[in-house]
């Protein structure tokens, strides 16, 4: 997940001072979405626990979701 989300903050850095900006948004795109994946897998994970682990895993799935809508927002 986080070399996921790196990659995204790389490829906005080569953006901002890329000359050949569309194939960059086309790498950016893909590893957005490769960055979703993986809430969408954990999702399917944490549905089966429960108690505290559910309680723990829920918060990791929230912060999750945060870090990848934020780096997707820009």
């Amino acid at each position: 997940m986080l070399g996921r989300t790196a990659r995204i903050c790389a490829l906005e850095a080569e953006l901002l001072t890329s000359s050949a900006p569309d194939t960059l948004r086309d790498d950016r795109e893909a590893a957005s979405r490769e960055a979703w994946a993986c809430p969408d897998s954990l999702t399917d994970t944490f549905h089966r626990l429960e108690g505290t682990a559910a309680a723990v895993g829920g918060g990791l799935l929230l912060e999750t979701r945060q870090l990848v809508t934020e780096l997707d927002s820009t």
